[in-house]
């Protein structure tokens, strides 16, 4: 069982993240996390979550680890390669806002927004045990995300087009649709290892 501490300093999504991993053998591996929404710990939002009402999210992740053989000089320390992919839904609701399509803004005076995220990382990862059960797991990687925002709002303002003097460059939400960008996957996991030593 493991516990991701920079999970909760998320400026976005703050998350309370606890996961459990099985091993296959001893060079397979699999995982699964869980994050619910936690926001006491959150040090900053940078304006990501402004005027996000009745804000409502969690993640969820797998992964698929292969351990590399070990080293001698480290017999402490493991090395895996990851396949992570991850899911994050997320709903809120907006008022007197405005975003932008086709170079047009848009305003509305309420909307609910709902939110997906999914995508797919490569990781690397180090993994340093202490004792027979405690661990501290870093690590990194790259991926692709898909982003996908909807809104549901009356349709006299969906359709309403804004004026210059209507719109408030400060305080624009996402656009609504679909689009893919790249991803980076960080880890920081302090474990606990169940059942017989590491071998």
């Amino acid at each position: 069982m493991n516990f991701s501490p920079l999970a909760t300093l998320d400026p976005n999504t703050s998350t309370l993240l606890f996961g459990v991993e099985y091993r296959l053998s001893q060079r397979i591996g699999v995982a699964a996390e869980y994050g619910a929404r936690f926001r006491p710990l959150q040090l900053t939002g940078f304006g990501l979550t402004k005027n996000k009402n009745d804000y409502h999210y969690y993640k969820i992740k797998a992964e698929v680890r292969y351990y590399l053989p070990p080293i001698d000089k480290h017999p402490h320390q493991e090395i895996y390669m990851a396949l992570q992919p991850f899911f994050v839904p997320q709903t809120y609701t907006r008022y007197n806002d405005n975003y932008v399509v086709n170079d047009i803004h848009i305003g509305y005076d309420r909307a609910d927004v709902k939110k997906t995220v999914t995508g797919l990382d490569f990781k690397l990862g180090f993994i340093w045990h202490y004792g027979p059960s405690w661990q501290l797991e870093v690590g990194g990687g790259l991926g692709i995300r898909h982003v996908s925002v909807a809104y549901q709002t009356d349709r006299e303002f969906l359709e309403q087009r804004a004026n210059q003097f209507q719109v408030n460059m400060f305080n624009q939400s996402e656009k609504p649709g679909s689009g893919l960008d790249f991803d980076v996957a960080t880890v920081c996991k302090v474990g606990y290892r169940f059942g017989l030593p590491r071998r």
